[in-house]
């Protein structure tokens, strides 16, 4: 890769630098960086990150924050490997924002909001990665949104982001507990409210009456799976139906 960039500098390709970026990423990297992490990794004794997993992260970081000022749209996740108990994600949009989120917990942190560089509030206190995070985010149907207390953003409902990948993206990353809770026990499900409603309207061919009723049975909407839920029938169910029929 060092011999291919040396080969478009002499053809004037541009900056040393800029090119050793361009071709790491035309093999697959996210910049020259990722290359020579990767490359100590492989090389470490024992198999063994020899790499600093905070200047890592930093480094994804500063690459998502450069990404989103130049308007490219990514999505990528954090080396698996430097963090044990979670698989990160990044992206950034073409109207220069960035986020980092944790998928488990719904954590997120904003490195970039219309292309102005957010602080990065990431230390490593010598035993593990600490991490100060904005807040929450939820994906409710076609929105991104974020519960934070940045005060250029806050609490928001987000139109116009990847969602769809996005969502496929995350379902990568959740652990087995995650999946089970999610399947189980309905963990990211949400009262129907009037904008689920709409969107049901406008996305799934329900009429307003259809979406009405789901409300009234209980119905819930599961952001991650775009569809309404209806919880299991319990003993206490049972008992309710049985008291009504014999009012009846």
């Amino acid at each position: 890769m060092k011999k291919a960039a040396k080969k478009l500098q002499r053809t004037g390709g541009g900056k040393h630098t800029d090119l050793l970026d361009r071709i790491a990423r035309r093999n697959g990297y996210n910049h020259w960086h990722h290359v020579i992490t990767c490359q100590e990794m492989t090389e470490a004794p024992g198999g063994k990150p020899g790499i600093d997993p905070t200047e890592v992260l930093l480094h994804a970081c500063a690459d998502a924050v450069r990404l989103a000022q130049a308007g490219e749209a990514k999505m990528w996740v954090a080396p698996s490997d430097l963090f044990q108990n979670a698989r990160l994600v990044l992206f950034t949009t073409t109207d220069g924002d960035a986020w980092l989120l944790e998928p488990n917990d719904e954590l997120v942190m904003c490195l970039c909001w219309h292309r102005k560089a957010m602080p990065y509030r990431i230390r490593d206190d010598g035993r593990e990665v600490e991490m100060q995070w904005d807040g929450e985010f939820e994906l409710r149907g076609p929105f991104f949104e974020v519960f934070t207390e940045l005060p250029d953003i806050g609490t928001r409902l987000i139109a116009g982001y990847p969602v769809e990948a996005l969502r496929e993206r995350l379902e990568e990353t959740f652990t087995i507990e995650r999946k089970m809770e999610q399947v189980i026990f309905q963990i990211d499900s949400v009262p129907i409210d009037e904008q689920i409603a709409q969107h049901l309207v406008r996305t799934k061919d329900f009429t307003l009456e259809e979406v009405k009723k789901f409300q009234a049975d209980g119905g819930r909407y599961s952001p991650s799976r775009d569809s309404v839920l209806f919880g299991p029938f319990t003993d206490k169910d049972m008992e309710d139906d049985e008291g009504a029929g014999a009012r009846a």
